[in-house]
């Protein structure tokens, strides 16, 4: 069993009234998908992890990762709420006092350089894959959401 203590940045809706949770291991700075001990995405309605809270975490996973910032899964099998970060402190803030990497300006700069933006579509991995699955991005220009065929999408604005 391991444990540590955890920074939840995303809480995704799913299908079937499942929740996504993303976390940052604050102590080793990875990027975490928080799931049940049953392995499972949480129901919407028994999840009680929210965007802003650090928690302790008693968890297994199955491949311990020792590449910083690589992304994978965590079973909780106990968990205690620390606290939660008021809204006058930015997540960017937050992850830099954890000296966690943020990348900033154009989309080229995400993942190490190893993404191509294309016109029409989201973006394309050049031959290397990059060592990590996540990242944190500060754009460099406003984004415009689109509602279309039921799922929501953002599109990069020109300046």
């Amino acid at each position: 069993m391991n444990s540590g203590r955890f920074f939840i940045i995303a809480k995704s809706l799913m299908a079937n009234e499942r929740v996504c949770v993303e976390a940052i291991d604050i102590d080793r700075r990875l990027s975490v998908r928080v799931l049940a001990s049953n392995r499972h995405h949480y129901l919407i309605s028994e999840c009680p992890y929210n965007v802003r809270d650090i928690w302790a975490f008693e968890y297994q996973n199955n491949e311990p990762q020792e590449a910083p910032f690589t992304e994978k899964d965590i079973y909780v099998e106990l968990a205690q709420k620390l606290k939660t970060i008021d809204n006058t402190t930015t997540i960017s803030d937050c992850l830099n006092k954890i000296s966690y990497p943020i990348t900033e300006g154009f989309l080229e700069n995400t993942f190490d350089g190893k993404l191509m933006g294309s016109r029409g579509a989201m973006c394309i991995l050049r031959d290397d894959v990059p060592d990590f699955s996540s990242c944190f991005w500060l754009c460099d220009r406003d984004l415009k959401r689109e509602d279309a065929h039921g799922r929501v999408g953002v599109t990069l604005l020109h300046i």
